[in-house]
């Protein structure tokens, strides 16, 4: 508080003391000047105590003026005199004084009320009071309201300035500068910074005040800020709300959206409405004229919307609320394909039975309907990962397919974009199939367009066993459908394992149920204490019903014969662990009619278990049979030695004795001997015998009594020949037939009884026949050496004899020509070019001949001296030929093919023809080509000219043996021969012959 009279303060204990002085002090110098002859200016000094008289004590100070004034007039007149006009002004002086003094009390008295209720005022007011120092901007005072604003003491605030008081530096310069300049502040709203550092909104109105001093009255505003921060934080809220607000009048204009309504609503071109805006305009409508909520949704870009329409009600216009459900639609659709593949499973658990195709063909219809798509398929991968083959195709699919009997089978490196969920295992999207992709090979002609693609591959553990893909789904494809899909497929693949593993257990159950039963052998599972617990119905061939061996004991049963103690000690050392018994052993068992069997029994122990699986086959016809091959074998080992002494290369009569003595040593026989027949002759002779000492066998003997078919002695005793029935008790008499060809006969006997098996019939009927083979082999080879010999005869006959007289009638035919003309010429020239036919056949035979009786042994051959040899033959013939260092592997017989190759030349051409004789050389070989302007061949004889015997021309006599010959001789040397045209492409314009040869190394 500041006092009336700031420079008149002084504590009231002094108050008294400092006054006795002043008055003592001022009369006294009063006194001192009054005595020097100053009495007028020194007395205004007395106005100092009665000032402070009547300043500090108001009205009660007048006694000290009236004292002071007192004491002043007697003092002036007592040095003075009372002479005027000195004493009449100190007495009117003294009135001065006390009237002054009076004013002054009056005045004191009314500051001092004033004093009084200053403080309450400026402490109680309504608002905060700054008294501040308009140059230093110091607080020079304020009342408790401001402090208690700001949290700080008076005294704390006192002497600071007042500017650094605020919270914002601008808004304290700007104020600072204001107060500087003497300019009041209009309403100025401003933050103080409090003593905890906080802040208070004040409103500061500022009034001038005498000295250059400035109140600042301040205004607690900080409720009111706060208030209008939360109205306008209710203000903001629908417009910083992450939801949809609208308003929209009764007419379907838009009076407020938001920025998240106005990224639903989106921006609307002029004279144009988005569907959105459509439908909420409609939904406006109906809400105002029904007066209830109502509720739609809108797909904004990837989001869903639920819009709430409210009516308010008195108002022309309806707010909407709207609410991002993109996610809890999301989630729906979770659930939701959620809920199908589980219904999906669940009915794909309930196609147990169903066929593997109509289970991948329903998961895939499932998956087709869960993603939106427009086609999908199902691919089995191989083990090895290299071929993916289509399972199945969804019915969409399969009708949109332009392909006839589509493959179904891809090698996996041969696909594009589907092949990629192997190849990158993992699941492959893509929402843009036009874009370029180095990954895709193009869709095939015929199959449906893809737009969108989806593909995901079905894992095992680590092995990739299916791929199945889906395309055009309406929207992109995203990973909850990628993740459904996978789902769907692995669920889908894991019943198909289960299946699998099922119908495999259930064919196993078959199989070993089918194996148990039809083994072929009386099978049984025996316990430890050898109890039979199952039997299998091949127990019915030892004459035991299953059902009743089953619960008793094998060895008081099958096992009861000799096998007995040999299969009860094995049954109980299998049980001890015993790892050195022999699986498989044969024994004598007994059957239901007490009948012993040899039989062979199989044992092993069912792991795990107490059990042991028992088979028991009945081989007594095996050891029968073993017997039977026992003595068959002897049988074969004999025939195959019989069969080796007949195709040996020794003289027939050592095979004959040899064969006889083999066979009657096998048939333990003493007597035996072979009988021939020459011809047709009806006498067979004895070439072969071996017969007791004191017997000896028939030299001879009738065809009539050689039997067509084998006769045993056992079989017609009536048939036996007497000299046989009075001196042995069995024989046999085998013929030697080979076909229809009966060359002679086998006759044995032995003094003992003896039935012939049909093992040893088969014997000695299969060596009658090798021995009869051998016969007519020896025979016939007899016969072709003969037939050998005259054919050779014939021919050194015709290659001496004929020839020569060939050669003879062509040299007299080729000097009769010249001397000849007309009719004779011509008939000469005939006679002269058949003896030049015959000649060559000749030639022909004997090369042929020289071709089939020696071995071929090329060597190298000049070929230029070859031809012209063959040149000069036909002098007749017009044959160009430029001649050739050439030398080839050939032999002595290579001028016979330039023979037949001029020759045919000639004789195809007529006597105008040309030949023509060219001789090319390449890397390893030699190509000589014999050309004709002839009749040439045509193209489809010219794969056969060089078979044998072949004339493609009638009119032209020949045997059709040359070409053939050339053939020949041309493959011998290791070369080859082919026919052409002389012109290519026009067979008419004569022949081309080429024959290649190996070449020489040099």
């Amino acid at each position: 508080m500041i006092p009336p009279f700031p420079s008149l303060r002084l504590p009231e204990r002094w108050q008294i003391p400092v006054l006795a002085v002043a008055g003592v002090g001022t009369l006294a110098a009063t006194t001192m000047a009054a005595a020097a002859g100053v009495t007028a200016v020194v007395a205004q000094i007395l106005y100092i105590p009665i000032i402070l008289a009547v300043v500090w004590y108001r009205w009660r100070g007048l006694a000290v003026v009236v004292a002071i004034t007192a004491a002043y007039i007697p003092i002036l007149g007592w040095l003075t005199g009372f002479a005027f006009p000195v004493f009449p002004e100190a007495v009117a002086r003294a009135g001065v004084m006390v009237a002054v003094a009076m004013v002054l009390a009056a005045l004191s008295s009314h500051v001092s009320a004033l004093a009084r209720d200053y403080p309450g005022i400026f402490q109680h007011a309504g608002g905060g009071y700054i008294i501040v120092d308009q140059r230093s901007l110091a607080v020079l005072d304020l009342n408790l309201t401001a402090a208690e604003m700001i949290g700080f003491a008076p005294s704390e605030v006192v002497g600071r300035s007042f500017v650094s008081l605020f919270a914002d530096p601008a808004t304290a310069e700007g104020t600072a500068e204001a107060l500087k300049a003497g300019q009041d502040l209009d309403v100025l709203e401003a933050a103080l910074t409090t003593r905890g550092g906080g802040v208070r909104w004040v409103r500061i109105v500022s009034g001038s005040l005498p000295e250059e001093r400035a109140v600042c009255t301040l205004l607690d505003i900080s409720r009111q800020k706060e208030d209008e921060r939360t109205m306008n934080a209710l203000a903001r809220l629908a417009g910083e709300s992450p939801d949809p607000v609208l308003r929209i009048g009764r007419g379907g204009q838009i009076l407020y959206a938001n920025e998240a309504a106005m990224a639903v609503i989106g921006a609307e071109a002029p004279g144009e409405k988005s569907e959105t805006r459509a439908a909420l305009s409609r939904a406006a409508a109906e809400a105002t004229a029904t007066g209830d909520q109502v509720e739609l949704e809108v797909q904004v870009g990837d989001g869903i919307f639920l819009i709430t329409v409210f009516p308010i009600e008195g108002e022309d216009y309806v707010n909407l609320y709207g609410k991002d459900i993109t996610g809890r639609k999301a989630a729906e659709t979770a659930i939701r394909l959620n809920e199908q593949r589980l219904e999906a499973l669940l009915r794909l658990d309930r196609m147990y039975d169903a066929p593997l195709k109509a289970i991948t063909d329903y998961a895939l219809s499932c998956a087709v309907s869960m993603t939106g798509s427009e086609h999908g398929y199902f691919a089995f991968l191989d083990p090895e990962e290299r071929t993916l083959t289509i399972q199945s195709w969804s019915d969409r699919a399969v009708a949109a397919c332009r392909v006839d009997h589509p493959k179904t089978a891809y090698p996996l490196a041969e696909t594009g974009l589907w092949g990629e969920p192997v190849r990158q295992r993992r699941t492959v999207i893509l929402n843009d199939y036009a874009a370029p992709l180095p990954l895709k090979k193009g869709t095939p002609p015929g199959h449906p367009a893809i737009r969108r693609f989806l593909s995901v591959p079905v894992f095992e553990g680590e092995r990739i066993v299916a791929v199945a893909g889906v395309i055009n789904k309406a929207a992109p494809y995203d990973e909850d459908d990628a993740r459904q899909f996978s789902l769907l497929m692995t669920g889908m693949w894991g019943l198909v394992r289960r299946k699998q593993y099922s119908d495999d257990l259930k064919r196993s159950e078959a199989l070993y149920r089918t194996v148990f039963e039809a083994t072929g052998t009386a099978t049984m599972i025996l316990d430890g204490d050898g109890t039979v617990t199952h039997a299998n119905a091949r127990f019915r061939h030892f004459g035991y019903d299953p059902a009743d061996i089953v619960g008793r004991s094998a060895w008081a049963t099958i096992f009861s014969g000799p096998v007995h103690d040999l299969s009860g000690q094995y049954h109980q050392m299998r049980r001890n662990g015993a790892d050195n018994l022999p699986p498989i052993y044969e024994g004598t068992v007994r059957d239901a009619d007490g009948k012993e069997r040899d039989a062979l029994v199989t044992a092993a122990m069912i792991p795990e278990t107490d059990l042991s699986v028992v088979s028991v086959m009945d081989i007594t016809p095996l050891k029968e049979a073993e017997r039977e091959i026992a003595a068959r074998n002897r049988e074969l080992a004999a025939f195959a030695e019989v069969s080796a002494i007949t195709s040996s290369l020794l003289p027939l009569p050592e095979r004959l004795d040899a064969a006889l003595a083999k066979v009657l040593d096998l048939m333990d026989f003493e007597a035996g001997a072979i009988y021939l027949f020459e011809g047709e002759g009806d006498v067979g002779v004895r070439v072969s015998q071996r017969w007791p000492a004191d017997m000896e066998a028939p030299y001879e003997i009738r065809r009539l009594a050689v039997p067509s078919e084998p006769q045993y002695s056992s079989d017609r005793p009536e048939g036996v020949p007497p000299h046989i029935r009075e001196n042995f008790a069995s024989c046999a008499s085998i013929p030697l037939k080979v076909g229809d060809e009966i060359p002679g006969t086998l006759n044995m006997a032995t003094r003992r009884e003896h039935v012939f098996t049909t093992g040893e019939r088969e014997f000695l009927e299969t060596s009658g026949r090798a021995i009869g083979g051998a016969v007519l082999r020896a025979r016939f080879s007899e016969g072709l050496e003969r037939a050998n010999a005259d054919a050779n005869l014939y021919l050194d006959i015709m290659m001496h004899d004929i020839n020569n007289a060939n050669t003879v009638a062509a040299g007299y035919c080729s000097l009769l020509l010249p001397r000849l003309a007309g009719k004779e010429h011509l008939m000469a020239k005939k006679v002269l070019s058949g003896v030049r036919q015959s000649i060559e056949i000749i030639m022909n035979v004997s090369t042929y001949r020289s071709l089939s009786q020696r071995a071929t042994r090329v060597e190298p051959v000049p070929l230029d001296a070859v031809i012209r040899g063959e040149i000069s033959r036909f002098s007749e013939l017009d044959i160009r030929y430029a001649g050739t260092d050439a030398v080839v592997m050939a032999d002595d017989l290579l001028s016979e093919v330039f023979t037949n190759l001029i020759g045919n030349a000639g004789k195809f051409g007529g006597p105008e023809v040309t030949v023509w004789i060219a001789v090319a050389k390449e890397d390893d070989t030699v190509a000589v080509t014999v050309a004709d302007n002839g009749p040439g061949i045509p193209d489809d004889q010219k794969e056969n000219v060089f078979g044998r015997f072949v004339r493609n021309a009638p009119r032209v006599s020949g045997k059709g043996l040359g070409l053939w010959i050339c053939r020949t001789l041309a493959e011998r040397y290791g070369g080859s021969i082919t026919a052409g045209d002389r012109v290519p492409g026009r067979p008419g314009d004569g022949a081309a012959i080429t024959l290649v040869l190996r070449r020489a190394e040099d």
